[in-house]
């Protein structure tokens, strides 16, 4: 299995025994061991007096660091988050009192994972910290912690450690489209395949062919010829609509969608490299179930990322909001993540002339902001990338052999007819067939076909192996709904040709597609 892209994180500042954090006496300040010992042997715990005063613990005076090209991670876990109001990190070169750099960590309204009940990361590039004083970048020598209720109630957070990553050179931006709409391969796909800009596209399963929806023939032609990346997002439109999303679902109610994502996208072929939370956020239980079934998970935070990511499983995707999200600030974004070496994942949903939705947005100012980023990516000053391609997500639901060191996947073909569909003679409708490469040890076969007409009563055909019929796979009848035939495997070999034929037609068929699903082994 693929690995993911490495933070490279280092120790910047610890809790070790008697680590010499201090505090200001405004809440209460201990060590913490058992299971919130997450790094070493401690961590360090920092807890509010509910009146909204900030608690403030502040380390002691480190070696200096450097931290040019590197971003901060700070390692912690909220307790009663519905108490917080904010926790800030400041760093100081010299006097933190007068001297200092602070950035923002968690806020309430900001990020929708407030570490509930779990140790999660979070990063902040060295941009985003606002300097108060002066401060030497390449001498950091003093962190405070700063932690402050909404006066609701105390909070309590424990720090498990911060941390410097570096940050890569270059900037990155991956465009998304939730929820499938038809606008995705109407509007967004002929102005960014121009450019050759692949996106990522978050599916409901249950709505796809509906109005003003994908279909599933669109995703193969995503994927298969623009490099698209296919990824979940809900099976069911009912699960994606509930108030908090999928926390709303428990038991076997939560797994029944999930496994049921699962496995319509393993059976369509659709590598599970990454996931979109409906709704922007999900708890520990969704979470805990969508890192054992894909490589990766995006919420709803306006970022930017850094640059690797603050965590595979919190990606911050920028949900734009056609109420207050203007085509300027959004070009400002792209090329600030262009500069600093930051990573901005765009979200998108519906693509119309005049918005009327605050997840509706103008046509116009999309191709603006594609054509900004079509600029950059031509002068060099930023990669444009999947969501799956720029975290490093590792394929999902390959499997291993009866060795445990095999790994297997699917991949799909597809075989179009874009007009009417007629009896072959000869070269008369000659359908393009594809060749089979395999490298040493690797094998193929065919486990199924997804096949169905626009139009018209039916046309059948078969598929064929170097001109021979492919055993099992003859005489299948396409009709207007999507069919999914699966009789035994067929065996591939390096260099076969694997080719369509349409044998019979009945009612005047047009547009037909037949994906055909591969499945790879290899040692």
């Amino acid at each position: 299995m693929a690995e993911h892209l490495d933070r490279h994180e280092l120790p910047l500042f610890m809790f070790p025994a008697g680590h010499g954090w201090t505090d200001n006496g405004k809440g209460s300040f201990s060590d913490a061991g058992g299971e919130l010992a997450v790094n070493g042997d401690r961590s360090f715990k920092i807890e509010t007096n509910g009146n909204e005063e900030a608690a403030i613990a502040t380390s002691p005076e480190i070696s200096p660091v450097d931290l040019f090209e590197k971003h901060v991670v700070v390692h912690a876990e909220v307790s009663f988050s519905s108490h917080l109001k904010t926790v800030k990190l400041q760093l100081s070169s010299g006097s933190i009192e007068s001297d200092y750099a602070e950035a923002t960590i968690w806020e309430t309204d900001e990020d929708p994972v407030i570490l509930g009940s779990t140790f999660e990361r979070q990063s902040i590039p060295r941009e985003e910290f606002a300097v108060t004083g002066s401060i030497n970048w390449s001498g950091i020598k003093r962190a405070q912690l700063l932690v402050t209720d909404n006066k609701t109630g105390k909070v309590t957070l424990y720090a498990a450690g911060i941390y410097t990553v570096p940050t890569m050179p270059n900037g990155r931006v991956s465009l998304a489209f939730d929820d499938g709409y038809a606008s995705t391969r109407s509007i967004a796909l002929p102005k960014l395949s121009p450019y050759r800009l692949p996106a990522s596209c978050y599916v409901i399963v249950d709505i796809l062919g509906h109005e003003e929806q994908l279909k599933l023939e669109d995703l193969y032609t995503l994927r298969d010829q623009h490099d698209w990346e296919i990824a979940g997002h809900a099976l069911t439109v009912e699960a994606h609509n509930k108030p908090n999303g999928l926390d709303d679902l428990e038991g076997e109610e939560l797994e029944e969608e999930l496994d049921g994502l699962r496995a319509w996208m393993d059976e369509h072929g659709f590598q599970r490299r990454t996931f979109a939370y409906p709704k922007g956020a999900a708890g520990p239980e969704v979470r805990r179930i969508v890192k054992s079934q894909y490589g990766g998970g995006r919420v709803t935070a306006r970022g930017p990322e850094t640059n690797p990511a603050r965590d595979d499983y919190i990606v911050r995707g920028w949900s734009i909001n056609s109420s207050f999200d203007t085509v300027a600030a959004i070009k400002e974004a792209i090329t600030a993540a262009s500069q600093r070496g930051e990573w901005l994942v765009l979200t998108f949903h519906k693509l119309v002339t005049t918005p009327a939705a605050e997840t509706e947005f103008a046509t116009a100012d999309f191709e603006e902001i594609v054509d900004h980023i079509g600029e950059l990516k031509e002068s060099g000053d930023i990669e444009v990338l999947t969501v799956a391609e720029a975290m490093g997500a590792p394929v999902t639901g390959s499997t291993g052999g009866a060795g445990g060191g095999g790994s297997k996947w699917s991949e799909t073909k597809v075989f179009t007819i874009p007009d009417e569909i007629k009896v072959p003679s000869g070269d008369i409708d000659f359908i393009p067939p594809f060749f089979i490469s395999l490298t040493a040890g690797q094998t193929a076969k065919v486990t199924k076909v997804v096949h169905r007409l626009n139009s018209g009563t039916s046309a059948t055909f078969k598929l064929q192996k170097n001109g021979t019929d492919l055993t099992g796979f003859t005489g299948i009848e396409a009709k207007p709904e999507i069919q999914t035939t699966d009789p035994g495997d067929q065996e591939l070999g390096d260099g076969d040709k694997l080719a369509m034929v349409v044998t019979a037609v009945s009612g005047a068929p047009k547009n037909l597609s037949v994906a055909v699903v591969i499945e790879y082994t290899v040692p």
